[in-house]
């Protein structure tokens, strides 16, 4: 007797370990790498490591320069090194035009490499 048309067929599988799972507990590749590793190699082949962090500082923003200061930028671009800020408020402005090299030297340090160059304050 044929079983109707769709049905779900199951098979027992036998709960007994085999006699190959020893062998293949031994026969492990000696040259393992970490999945870490491996997704770093594959970023830096790609050549997006410098903008994987750019994107990373965008996001850190308000952590470096604060909620009042974040909140009151506009737009955040990062082009050829130069991080490119622009402000609702020509006072902020000029007090962040003040601590410029301040503000590059901590995200820089805090960002763990040389991300930017110069900022330019709109």
């Amino acid at each position: 007797m044929k079983p109707p048309r769709g049905a779900v067929r199951y098979f027992l599988i036998p709960l007994q370990p085999s006699t190959n799972a020893k062998k293949s507990s031994k026969m492990r590749r000696s040259k393992t790498e970490s999945l870490a590793d491996v997704i770093t190699d594959y970023i830096r082949a790609l050549g997006i490591e410098q903008k994987i962090a750019e994107t990373a500082m965008i996001k850190r923003w308000e952590e470096f320069v604060g909620k009042y200061t974040a909140q009151s930028t506009t737009k955040l671009t990062i082009h050829q090194g130069t991080l490119y800020v622009s402000l609702g408020s020509s006072v902020l402005r000029n007090e962040l035009t003040m601590i410029r090299e301040g503000l590059k030297d901590k995200i820089n340090r805090e960002m763990g490499a040389e991300i930017i160059q110069n900022i330019v304050f709109r």
